[in-house]
C-alpha cells in the first residue's frame, strides 16, 4: 500500500514534520510558543485544582513529560485523521489541519511571550500542508507490458519510501533543533548563572540541629536537593540584567524597579520553610533554608495601595 493509498499514515506523517518544525523554531522564539508545549501549557491551566493535585499526587515530577506525551499521541492521532479526510478531499483534509493549528495558535497567545509567539504554529501549519500535499501527490502511470509495469511500480514503492523517511527524518531534526536550542538558552551566561547577593553573618543552628538523622531531612536543605515544581512545562528563562519587577493595579503610583534597585533596599534573611501542597506526610516536596529577599509591604508602602484592595497577587 502507497502513502497516497494510505491517507492515515501520510497524515501521521505531515503532522509530525508539523510539530517538529514547529517546535524548532520555537527553539529561537521561546519554547513556550512551540504547538505541544502551548496546548499542554492550556491544559494545565484549564484543568481543574482537583486534577492538578491528583496528577502530581500519582505522577510527582513526570506529569508533565507524561501530559507532553499525550498531547503529541492525540495531536497525531487527529493527524491521521486529516489525512484520511485529505485522501478523499485535499482541500477538506487541508482546512481540517488548518482548524488543528488555529487551536494551537489560540494556546500559544499570550501577552506576556515575545511578538514572534505566532511564528512557531505558523511554520507548523505551512510544513504540514506542504508535506501532505507531496505525500498524496500521485506518483503517475505505469505503462507497457508487465515488466515495464513492475519495474515502474517498484520505482514508484521507492519513491514512496523515500518521501516517508525524509518527512520522519524533517519532523524527528526539527524537534531535536528546537530542544537544542531551547536548552542551551536556558543556561546561557547570565540568564540562570549565578548573580551576586549580599552576605549576612547567619547565626549558627543550636547545637544538634545541624547533625542528621536518618530518615529525617535537614534543618537547612541543600540548594541542590530543595524539591522543585513548576506549574508550566517550560519555566521562561530570565536575565537579572533585564527583568523588572512591576508593581501595579489597586495602587495611586503604578511603577517597575530592577533587580538591582531591589538589592539596594534594605534586604532581609528568614528561616523559611516551603512545601507543595500535594506532599503528603513524610513526601519529599518540602525543604527548608534561608532565603533573602525584602519587605512587600515596603514596596506596596511606595505604590500607595487604594481603599479596597484585599489581595496582593504575584505573578
Amino acid at each position: 500500500m502507497s502513502l497516497r493509498e494510505s491517507g492515515a499514515l501520510a497524515g501521521l506523517l505531515a503532522t509530525g514534520v508539523g510539530l517538529g518544525l514547529g517546535h524548532g523554531v520555537a527553539g529561537f522564539s521561546g519554547r513556550a510558543s512551540s504547538p505541544i508545549v502551548a496546548v499542554g501549557d492550556r491544559v494545565i491551566e484549564l484543568s481543574p485544582p482537583a486534577m492538578k493535585e491528583w496528577a502530581v499526587a500519582t505522577l510527582g515530577t513526570a506529569n508533565k513529560p507524561v501530559l507532553i506525551g499525550a498531547v503529541l499521541l492525540v495531536t497525531l492521532a487527529l493527524g491521521a485523521l486529516v489525512g484520511v479526510l485529505a485522501r478523499r478531499s485535499l482541500l477538506i483534509g487541508l482546512m481540517a489541519g488548518s482548524a488543528l493549528i488555529v487551536v494551537a495558535l489560540g494556546a500559544a497567545f499570550d501577552a506576556r511571550r515575545p511578538a514572534t509567539w505566532w511564528l512557531p504554529g505558523s511554520v507548523a501549519l505551512l510544513s504540514a500542508a506542504a508535506t501532505l500535499v507531496l505525500l498524496l501527490r500521485p506518483e503517475g502511470e505505469a505503462v507497457g507490458d508487465s515488466a515495464a509495469v513492475g519495474g515502474a511500480a517498484g520505482n514508484h514503492s521507492r519513491r514512496g519510501l523515500l518521501r516517508l523517511v525524509a518527512a520522519a527524518g524533517v519532523g524527528l531534526l526539527g524537534w531535536l533543533v528546537g530542544e537544542g536550542i531551547g536548552v542551551a538558552g536556558s543556561r546561557k551566561p547570565g540568564a540562570t548563572g549565578p548573580v551576586s547577593l549580599p552576605s549576612f553573618d547567619t547565626t549558627p543552628l543550636p547545637p544538634g540541629l545541624e547533625v542528621e538523622v536518618p530518615g529525617v531531612s535537614p534543618f537547612v536543605t541543600p540548594t541542590p536537593d530543595f524539591f522543585r515544581i513548576d506549574t508550566v512545562l517550560f519555566p521562561p528563562v530570565l536575565d537579572a540584567a533585564t527583568w523588572r519587577l512591576t508593581i501595579d493595579g489597586m495602587v495611586d503610583h503604578p511603577y517597575s524597579i530592577s533587580f538591582d534597585e531591589l538589592l539596594a533596599m534594605d534586604v532581609i534573611e528568614r528561616p523559611v520553610t516551603l512545601a507543595c501542597v500535594s506532599n503528603p506526610v513524610g513526601g519529599s516536596y518540602i525543604g527548608s533554608t534561608r532565603w533573602l529577599g525584602v519587605r512587600t509591604s515596603e514596596l506596596l508602602a511606595r505604590a500607595g495601595v487604594q481603599a479596597g484592595a484585599d489581595q496582593v497577587l504575584s505573578w
